[in-house]
């Protein structure tokens, strides 16, 4: 017997869809289904247990039932359609053209349910007040989740009595005036937003932000199961989780510590870990201090022994946490460059599924780059069957011509990356991190995915300083309330847990660590300030001769890598080096910015990973920490600490030699690029140039404490936006402003589309052609799915300011769905130089601007 209403939807005679083919859906059945899924996400991801634990932590006094709150909570599940049994909707699904909706009144239904509840005391006001708040989800089921509040005040002008009483009288419900007049009147919902309100709700979501998490995840599996119930009726597919099985965990398991070698590419890669399982007490007891090298062969032993012990040191320390039942779920792994972190990675989360019930294994990276490099080496462990990259430049090799004509393919592809439908995901931080800070649908349908998960981020430090606490503290709630794992890894990771006085555990213990880090194998670059390369200002033709001039005297060394600020710079410098005869005769002279096509970069790197051939590559900060190269001597312009010692790992990244170098020289365009950054401030440029040499380790910590010390202090400030603003706003239950405010990159750029060859002017016509009048809605998901086809020829620039205005102001009416079609791109754009800024000024109008 259902607590809301005494009735069997069976018996009205209504429908809820209707497909091309005039079929309709009964409303009874997409009720059920809804149902069916909801409970089928609850019961896969356990999810039951975490909304015991999410009320039970907004329930201080003790006053509230958790299992009513569950029944009444599936029951907003089951009648989150009922709007949908107006006349007006109903004569929509027989063909007539109007514009009437449902989600609204399907709310306003509810409401009156619950307000029948509280009325009769079924519900205590608690209890009503987060049942009252939930049903937000059902009025936005089909749209953005906005300041709940704020939303809420202005409710009362879209409440219709006259369609309320109809429906309940469909549902054998007798009207009760009081409770529709309160309904209609506007003080009831004005008082939702005055201060009193207000403090109510910050009390519910506490400093856990526990109502926060709880209105996520109701809302997550209430769209997604209503999703999958519309899905089976429109196609007839049903959607089945595709999670971490028993037979999956196994054989992952087997392949990483017992296959011992595999077949990549025609050539035999032996695996390690089959070793290093055999030699693990042997290994606990080696003194990392003791082990040395005299010859490269015996440094490249030494290393492969240190990555030994640290498999094992990592592993045994999670171990013990797991066997004690500690609440820890955060761990930071910090490993030097080259000490094998990924690997390690992946070993911890087998610990992990070994002694917890894990659904989801989540592997999140800032750079497309970096996805692809782990996608192909723990491929062979997970197997490509039971994994799924879901970055907008993955094409998969199985995804033939013949797959994309047929639609069920089509769509089927299109739900699996959707819908997060793989049990070991690839992805980006952005992707990941709008789970919890975007406010439209598609990013909120896979919160639910998080619980019981591991979740292995690489670099946090790679995006902006300004929101390492909120993903701090999301690391915090979602571990503790969603028995989520996070393993944060780098080799240069700031300690985000002071931010939020959390405990994340350090997962290689500080004694270690520390002799790590100074183990002479480790000593593989030396980071050396030279004021004498300093570039000139723009305007000077002669500001890169210096490093030029530096340049030609190293003949004697096989890779050279610069790193300049802008792309600007380094088109400049690229094209300055290719006329030094004295250079480009010597060595091969490649260019690596944001502006080069996807083959040419991949061109590039397989270029620069063969050791018999002379490299020198210009590129930008974009080489940091996602390319897996190997360099002689580096070149960087001055940047925020992290940034020089993220470049000073692709130099001898390898230890292929005892020490090389790396020269910083000062460049003033870093003030522009990085200068919002707390980072940038903290990096003290007269401080650094005024040293012979810079201590990495010694130096990065240094440098991490103040840029944290920072970043807390200004939390503290009152009066002044920052991120204890934007957690004030998520405990508040301000999505909209959440959704506007937590980025963890500026991502204000526009797609350009170079048609360089015949298949990418062929391609451009087929995707135009998919935006025909008649069928551009029937091929809404198929335009969606190719425009991956389109990203190998398209890049990037940034909607910068020129002397005329912004720049995508100048192209707009020329931008076709979603890019700018260069139809004369070879008077500005070349494969080998990328983007020649001032051709493409002249060719769009722009003056002025700094590509980053």
């Amino acid at each position: 017997m259902s607590s809301l209403f005494n009735v069997v939807l069976k018996d009205i005679k209504a429908f809820a869809h209707s497909k091309t083919d005039s079929v309709k859906e009964p409303f009874h059945t997409h009720c059920d289904k809804t149902l069916f899924y909801f409970d089928n996400i609850i019961q896969t991801y356990e999810i039951e247990d975490i909304f015991h634990r999410l009320i039970t932590d907004i329930d201080v006094d003790n006053s509230v039932d958790n299992e009513k709150l569950l029944k009444i909570m599936r029951e907003f599940v089951f009648f989150h359609d009922i709007g949908k049994l107006t006349p007006e909707f109903q004569a929509k699904l027989d063909g007539e053209k109007n514009k009437t909706t449902h989600s609204d009144k399907s709310f306003f239904v509810l409401v009156y349910a619950v307000l029948k509840l509280k009325k009769t005391d079924t519900v205590n006001n608690k209890e009503f007040m987060i049942l009252f708040l939930l049903l937000y989800s059902v009025y936005k089921h089909h749209g953005r989740l906005n300041d709940i509040l704020n939303d809420i005040q202005n409710f009362s002008c879209r409440a219709d009595v006259k369609v309320l009483i109809d429906i309940l009288q469909q549902l054998n419900e007798i009207p009760d005036n009081n409770i529709l007049e309160a309904v209609s009147a506007g003080g009831f919902w004005k008082k939702w937003n005055d201060r009193g309100m207000r403090e109510l709700v910050r009390k519910l979501s506490k400093e856990s932000m526990s109502f926060f998490i709880l209105v996520k995840m109701f809302h997550s599996c209430l769209i997604s199961s209503d999703y999958f119930a519309t899905m089976e009726f429109k196609t007839g597919q049903k959607f089945n989780h595709d999670i971490l099985r028993n037979e999956i965990k196994e054989e992952v398991f087997n392949n990483f510590h017992k296959v011992d070698e595999f077949e990549i590419n025609q050539k035999k890669e032996i695996n390690f870990n089959v070793n290093i399982s055999k030699d693990r007490n042997s290994l606990r007891n080696v003194n990392i201090e003791d082990i040395k090298w005299s010859d490269n062969q015996k440094r490249k032993e030494a290393l492969n022994k240190i990555r030994s012990i640290l498999n094992v040191v990592t592993e045994n320390n999670l171990e013990n946490i797991l066997d004690e039942q500690s609440d820890i779920r955060t761990f930071f792994l910090n490993i030097p460059t080259g000490g094998g972190k990924t690997n390690i990675s992946l070993r911890l989360a087998l610990k992990i599924m070994e002694k917890r019930e894990i659904k989801k294994l989540f592997y999140v990276f800032p750079f497309i780059n970096l996805i692809e490099q782990s996608y192909e080496v723990l491929g062979k462990f997970i197997g490509l069957r039971n994994m799924a990259r879901l970055d907008s430049r993955f094409i998969d090799s199985s995804d033939n011509e013949d797959n994309y004509e047929d639609d069920t393919s089509v769509f089927a592809n299109y739900v699996d990356n959707l819908f997060f439908n793989k049990p070991v995901l690839f992805l980006s931080h952005v992707k990941f991190f709008d789970l919890f800070f975007r406010n439209d649908k598609n990013s909120n349908y896979n919160f639910y995915q998080i619980a019981n998960s591991v979740v292995i981020i690489d670099e946090i430090q790679a995006y902006k300083d300004t929101v390492w606490t909120e993903v701090a503290y999301m690391f915090d709630v979602i571990g503790r309330f969603l028995n989520t794992h996070f393993i944060v890894m780098s080799a240069t990771l700031p300690r985000l847990d002071i931010l939020t006085n959390s405990t994340f555990h350090q997962i290689i213990p500080e004694d270690t660590s520390s002799k790590v880090f100074k183990h002479e194998v480790f000593n593989r670059t030396r980071i050396t300030p030279d004021k004498k390369l300093k570039i000139n200002e723009s305007n000077d033709k002669n500001r890169f001769d210096k490093l030029v001039n530096r340049i030609k005297k190293l003949n004697k060394e096989n890779k050279i890598l610069i790193v300049l600020n802008t792309v600007k710079d380094s088109f400049d410098i690229y094209i300055k080096i290719q006329k030094e005869k004295t250079i480009s005769e010597e060595f091969e002279v490649y260019l690596l910015n944001s502006t080069i096509i996807e083959a040419r970069k991949k061109d590039i790197l397989i270029a620069c990973k063969d050791a018999n051939r002379k490299i020198v590559l210009v590129s930008t900060q974009s080489v940091e920490a996602g390319v897996d190269i190997d360099f002689d001597v580096g070149f960087r312009a001055y940047a925020p600490f992290d940034s020089i010692v993220q470049v000073a790992g692709r130099i001898n990244r390898n230890s292929g030699k005892e020490c090389c170098e790396m020269f910083v020289f000062e460049d003033d365009a870093s003030e522009k690029v990085y200068g919002k950054d707390l980072k940038s401030r903290e990096t003290n440029k007269e401080a650094f140039f005024s040293k012979k040499t810079i201590d990495e380790n010694s130096e990065l910590q240094e440098f991490y404490k103040r840029v944290i010390n920072g970043i807390d202090q200004k939390n503290k400030m009152s009066f002044v936006d920052s991120s204890q603003t934007n957690i004030s706003d998520i405990r508040n239950l301000f999505l909209k402003q959440v959704d506007r405010n937590v980025h963890l990159i500026d991502g204000d750029t526009i797609s350009i589309y170079i048609p360089y060859n015949e298949k990418g002017e062929t391609l451009w016509i087929e995707y135009m052609s998919l935006f025909d009048g008649e069928k551009s809605l029937e091929n809404a998901i198929r335009i969606k799915e190719f425009k991956k086809k389109l990203i190998p020829y398209s890049i990037n620039v940034f909607n910068c300011y020129t002397k005329h205005g912004k720049l995508r102001k100048i192209i707009d009416e020329e931008i076709r769905h979603g890019f700018y079609y260069c139809e004369n791109w070879h008077q500005f754009y070349s494969i080998e130089k990328g983007l020649d800024q001032e051709g493409f000024k002249k060719t769009v109008g722009e003056r002025e601007a700094i590509f980053v």
